[in-house]
């Protein structure tokens, strides 16, 4: 009975949402991919909010739910079937208004196959901006191939109008594919020099007392290059939304520098490598969101290049990789050992598999957590002076505890980490 009215709810809210669109014919910006939608999301709401009437998805409701609760301007309902009722009613509430927004920003997810199908279904796209296709993306465990994911996420670009835009990420060979298959205007955005929008001199700033900051790099376009300061956030992960955002402004007419200036608002969401202050002195870079192979990587790739005289990595499982499990939870006990990350503490089952093969290449110090509280004590045990902490796992490890009891200023933890609301504590 309870998946019977969840699917009448979505069927209802997805007709409501199709009719709002019928209506007031916003023009939609699509984005996809398996790493950095909702940053990529954020960015690009924050450069056009000073000159076009915006709305995006609210944290990263990008499901086939999560969608149509941005086209109406809705909550979700979480567990609360009278919420949903209540959802039902509200949700006739815009056809019957005479203001609407005229620009959608969508994050568009992918769980299962056909999810991104049947979205571009009803939906039609001015801009299609493509994040990163990893090589084992999360949510693999529900396709038949790692590939598929990407196959299932490219399916928005045929959600593309005829006059559309395609938006690539230039250093994704993956992604660079899709412009292969396409017959529409590309845009390109990244590191490389060929990218209409690209990035270059990226640096990690410091304080007097030597605590990482801020992420600096230098934004090039046409003839212009101009330093760009992303504060308390970490890795180029950041950079990359920054760019698609700038291209997508540039396209709609909006000068680039004032976009840039229109994205001094926008600030990395908690949990995505953010700079916190933690107990005792420690810097935590909590990257507590979620966690996959890419993003993982990236991260221990970042933390190596932190200067800091102490560097522990505490890290949690990562779900829905299937088959491809062990061999990506073994394959990060080297990247920890490339970037010379030699305090490692795990926590769950999965990710015991790191623990075990770190003691198998032998790195120095390797600790597997019992439980939240276990991992914030071997940590705080093995921390001194400028000791760097990263925190890391995905959403099912809720690895955002363990930051929490690491977080100086626990009076600010619903700003600064993520699920602090009342239905994720309960």
């Amino acid at each position: 009975m309870k998946t019977l009215f969840k699917k009448i709810i979505f069927t209802i809210l997805k007709w409501e949402a199709m009719l709002v669109l019928k209506r007031f014919k916003p023009r939609v910006i699509g984005v996809a991919g398996s790493v950095g939608k909702t940053s990529t999301k954020d960015a690009i709401y924050a450069a056009l909010e000073s000159f076009v009437s915006v709305r995006k998805n609210k944290k990263s409701f990008n499901s086939d739910i999560g969608v149509p609760l941005t086209i109406l301007g809705l909550e979700t309902g979480w567990g609360s079937p009278t919420a949903w009722l209540k959802n039902i009613f509200l949700g006739l509430k815009p056809l019957f208004g005479k203001e609407y927004p005229d620009w959608l920003v969508l994050e568009m997810g992918t769980d299962r196959p056909g999810d991104m199908k049947k979205l571009v279904s009803w939906i039609s796209l001015d801009y299609a901006v493509f994040t990163r296709f990893p090589d084992v993306p999360v949510h693999a465990e529900y396709f038949a191939r790692a590939q598929d994911v990407n196959d299932e996420d490219a399916q928005m670009m045929f959600g593309l109008k005829l006059n559309g835009v395609l938006v690539l990420n230039a250093d994704d060979a993956k992604i660079s594919e899709l412009a292969l298959k396409s017959t529409y205007r590309t845009m390109w955005y990244g590191f490389a020099e060929t990218a209409h929008v690209h990035a270059s001199n990226m640096d990690i700033q410091y304080d007097e007392e030597g605590i990482p900051t801020a992420q600096n790099v230098k934004v090039n376009f046409g003839s212009n290059s101009v330093p760009l300061s992303i504060d308390g956030a970490l890795g180029m992960q950041h950079v990359y939304p920054v760019l698609a955002a700038i291209v997508v402004a540039m396209e709609m007419g909006i000068n680039a520098l004032d976009a840039m200036e229109s994205l001094g608002s926008h600030r990395v969401p908690p949990g995505r490598m953010n700079i916190v202050p933690g107990v005792g002195g420690i810097t935590i870079i909590d990257d507590t969101y979620n966690s996959s192979p890419i993003a993982l990587k990236q991260a221990i790739i970042t933390m190596g290049d932190i200067k800091a005289d102490r560097k522990i990595a505490i890290l949690g499982d990562m779900s829905e990789l299937g088959k491809y499990t062990k061999h990506e939870h073994e394959n990060i006990a080297h990247v920890l050992e490339e970037q010379h990350v030699d305090h490692l503490i795990t926590l769950g089952e999965r990710a015991t598999f790191i623990y075990e093969e770190a003691v198998q290449i032998g790195i120095k110090h390797v600790h597997k957590a019992a439980s939240h509280d276990d991992a914030v004590q071997k940590a705080l045990e093995w921390a001194k002076e400028n000791t760097v902490v990263l925190v890391k796992g995905s959403q099912s490890s809720r690895m955002e505890k363990v930051s929490f009891d690491l977080l100086y200023d626990k009076q600010r933890a619903d700003e600064l980490l993520v699920r602090q609301d009342s239905y994720w504590k309960s």
